[in-house]
């Protein structure tokens, strides 16, 4: 009699085990359904926000229009390594033709200046950023500068300079 009862109550542990299995399968099946249904009632299409050429009036592209300034035409030296080299430079700031009337005072008004933070610039890189083929530390560089002393546009917040472009002659030992 107590063999009859062990086997009973062993089967019952077995039919118990799978029915458990079974309820939780089934509460995790209607969680990722009720979840699913949650996030397709609730997530909308992407908003896509479009400021196209097409909304701009004429008078609104033309400020958009971006104007190439000179900056310095200059040879600039490097001696960095002990070997001083020149390099003949042009340097060009590229921005908005709504910024360029700023840019324009602020050449005018602090040319040697501008000049001299150039001339630090150059003074101080190591030479082999002027072998690089495009010039990327030296135009970052340049930028961060450019940025940093004229700042944003308060009418739409985004830097005045947009690019600055150098133009590198080969440099030219000058010392022996």
């Amino acid at each position: 009699m107590a063999d009859d009862e062990i086997v009973e109550e062993s089967g019952q542990a077995k039919g118990g085990r799978k029915k458990t299995i079974v309820v939780v399968a089934a509460l995790l099946a209607a969680e990722a359904v009720a979840l699913s249904a949650a996030f397709m009632m609730f997530a909308s299409e992407p908003q896509v926000a479009r400021a196209g050429i097409d909304d701009l009036s004429a008078e609104e592209l033309e400020l958009e229009r971006i104007v190439e300034m000179e900056v310095l035409d200059e040879k600039l030296p490097n001696a960095k390594r002990g070997v001083t080299y020149l390099y003949d430079t042009r340097l060009y700031v590229q921005v908005k033709q709504r910024n360029a009337e700023r840019m324009t005072r602020e050449l005018e008004q602090f040319s040697n200046e501008i000049k001299a933070e150039v001339s630090g610039i150059w003074r101080t890189s190591d030479p082999r950023v002027f072998a690089e083929p495009r010039l990327e530390t030296l135009q970052r560089k340049l930028e961060a500068m450019f940025r940093e002393r004229l700042g944003t546009n308060p009418e739409t917040g985004l830097p005045i300079v947009e690019k600055v472009v150098v133009v590198l002659g080969p440099g030219f030992r000058i010392d022996n």
